[in-house]
């Protein structure tokens, strides 16, 4: 049993609590309330090996396993029981690792010698339509397609203006990062 399949148990013997009794509002709250920490927790809420879960299985099957949160005197606690998976730290990776076509951060210095970083995106020769014509410095002739592409390189990508969504990065990054998630909306 891995330390998911644990957890899940333990939730729901939560939800069993949370929704059980309807008159119970307090003990319910409780129960709703540890079901929201238990989701968003990052550490570990208790050590217990899988030999063990089944020792302290309820044997009527109402109300799932109980989890002791002490340390037995032969100390066999040893499988961490996260109440949410660790979310893996994104790190910095060198840019030619980076993805194409694909929206991400990406660090640069400018011609100031600053470091920038900006989302961006990396788009391959021929591989994405122009909707300008010949527009100098930025979209090349595709003459197998018949088209004009944008030219090889990153393109930031721009969320609020209104002419532009993307423009040419001119500088050279060094590192990119893929893009965190957003907060939850609540």
């Amino acid at each position: 049993m891995t330390t998911k399949d644990v957890l899940a148990l333990a939730l729901e013997a939560l939800e069993k609590i949370a929704f059980a009794d309807m008159f119970d509002f307090q003990r319910r709250d409780l129960a709703r309330k540890t079901i929201t920490a238990l989701k968003q927790a990052q550490e570990p809420v208790a050590f217990i090996s899988p030999k063990q879960l089944e020792l302290i299985k309820d044997p009527d099957g109402e109300f799932g396993h109980y989890i002791p949160m002490r340390k037995t005197s032969a100390g066999n606690f040893v499988m961490a029981l996260y109440a949410a998976p660790k979310q893996a730290e994104p790190i910095w990776q060198p840019i030619e690792s980076a993805p194409s076509l694909q929206i991400v951060l990406i660090h640069y210095k400018n011609s100031n010698d600053r470091g920038r970083t900006i989302k961006a995106r990396f788009v391959p020769r021929y591989t994405e339509e122009s909707h300008q014509e010949n527009d100098e410095g930025v979209t090349e002739y595709d003459e197998a397609n018949d088209r004009y592409t944008l030219i090889q390189g990153w393109w930031e990508q721009i969320d609020n203006w209104d002419d532009f969504s993307e423009v040419y990065v001119s500088n050279n990054p060094t590192h990119w990062m893929p893009l965190p998630k957003p907060p939850e909306a609540q």
